[in-house]
């Protein structure tokens, strides 16, 4: 019982600080242009991250659960069952975010994030943080002398 309870606070905590990365959904909608990824979601909302997280990309198509990532669209379109946005422009100073990554050590501060890129905007809000780690709805901080393990699954860091 205690821990279904600690569990939803999490939850609720980390929904309510919540920051999208892209642009609104756009239904039904094709964004014509040259694929230069893919990778395969089940929620239209997860391929933003990995647009983010691709050089190049601008925005992405989910159709029937692959997420095609482009560099530039043309004019929209209408596709039935197609899910389209664009990347909207960081004024993050952290760098390119890291896949696989946690770091360790020199704790500055911890916050409740989904995503790495509301765990930048907290580390950017903390003077004393220069690296951060997003892992299961945590935002780790750290400063300057934290340690950088790769190969942690789940965990996206950056550093500003």
């Amino acid at each position: 019982m205690k821990v279904s309870l600690v569990l939803a606070g999490l939850f609720a905590a980390s929904e309510a600080t919540f920051a999208p990365q892209c642009t609104n959904l756009q239904y039904n909608t094709d964004l014509p242009g040259d694929v230069i990824a893919k990778s395969y979601r089940f929620f239209a909302s997860e391929c933003c991250t990995d647009c983010r997280n691709t050089n190049g990309c601008a925005a992405y198509v989910h159709y029937y659960g692959t997420c095609y990532l482009k560099a530039a669209t043309g004019t929209a379109r209408s596709l039935w069952g197609a899910t389209s946005a664009k990347l909207q422009p960081s004024s993050s100073s952290c760098s390119k975010l890291e896949s696989s990554t946690y770091y360790w050590g020199s704790d500055v501060g911890y916050t409740f994030r989904f995503t790495a890129a509301g765990c930048c905007a907290d580390c950017d809000a903390n003077p004393a943080c220069e690296r951060f780690t997003s892992y299961l709805g945590w935002c780790m901080m750290h400063g300057k002398d934290a340690t950088r393990y790769t190969g942690v699954w789940g965990a996206t860091s950056g550093s500003r």
